[in-house]
């Protein structure tokens, strides 16, 4: 394969080849990928509209895992070479002689319109929509019930940084760990999400609070807790989601809220 990936690009030394990373390799080979990118080529988020196209997208719904196995690939040449961030990503493939199987799946007509400063947004959109589909497989050992230390901890994180970073970087770290390594389920969760190029929404954090994560991410939460502490945020977004629901009904029907009674 590598000859395949990388003959004739003057830029890549041959030596270092086995320094890329493929599929399910992404995040073991190099934690950091995604910060090492965004230097090279400053990044961007997906519009609303077009991260709604792919996860509303049903012809893409039963390919995601291929999908994301291609953006492996690419992300590990745009890691190393960098680029245009205004090249789309067929251009790049084609620049790169990537234009083959390994890449087929990202000349979606959906996806082969996403330019390169937008690449780690489109693995992130990708990866969510495949993330929920296989959470429910995790392993039982990091199944482990949550005490009440447990949830004080999350709570505070919640009021920190809010249900949606917390369940974004919670379904990560499951999908890129815990779906592929054997960690141990007794180390802290804190030790795998102390930096925040890992696993967090890359916009979280500043630059001097991205340095006191420790601080607020003591070591209550174990890996072995990262299966329930998920789900406890989801019960509570969906709580929020119902109440939504509730209070739009009952403007719709004319019906005063429990809120607007109370005043």
């Amino acid at each position: 394969l590598v000859p395949i990936l990388v003959s004739g690009k003057s830029l890549l030394d041959i030596k270092q080849t086995n320094e890329f990373e493929f599929h399910l390799e992404l995040f073991h080979g190099c934690a950091t990928i995604m910060k090492d990118i965004q230097k090279r080529i400053p990044q961007q988020k997906l519009t609303t509209d077009k991260i709604t196209s792919i996860q509303e997208n049903s012809s893409l719904a039963h390919i995601y895992a291929q999908i994301l196995a291609a953006l492996d690939y690419l992300m590990s040449f745009i890691k190393k070479t960098g680029g245009d961030g205004n090249q789309t990503i067929p251009q790049y493939c084609e620049q790169w002689g990537l234009d083959h199987s390994s890449t087929l799946h990202l000349k979606q007509s959906v996806i082969a319109s996403v330019s390169l400063f937008q690449v780690i947004s489109l693995y992130e959109t990708v990866e969510d929509s495949l993330a929920l589909r296989t959470i429910e497989c995790t392993e039982i050992a990091y199944k482990q019930e949550l005490q009440e230390e447990q949830l004080i901890l999350l709570n505070k994180l919640i009021q920190k940084f809010s249900e949606e970073v917390m369940i974004v970087t919670l379904r990560r770290f499951i999908f890129r760990y815990l779906s592929v390594d054997k960690l141990k389920p007794n180390i802290p969760l804190v030790s795998y999400l102390s930096d925040p190029a890992i696993c967090w929404p890359y916009d979280t954090f500043s630059e001097e609070e991205g340095d006191k994560i420790e601080e607020i991410f003591t070591d209550e939460l174990h890996v072995c807790h990262a299966y329930h502490s998920h789900n406890y945020i989801k019960r509570l977004l969906d709580e929020q989601e119902r109440k939504r629901d509730l209070s739009l009904m009952s403007k719709k029907d004319g019906v005063p809220s429990s809120s607007s009674l109370l005043a």
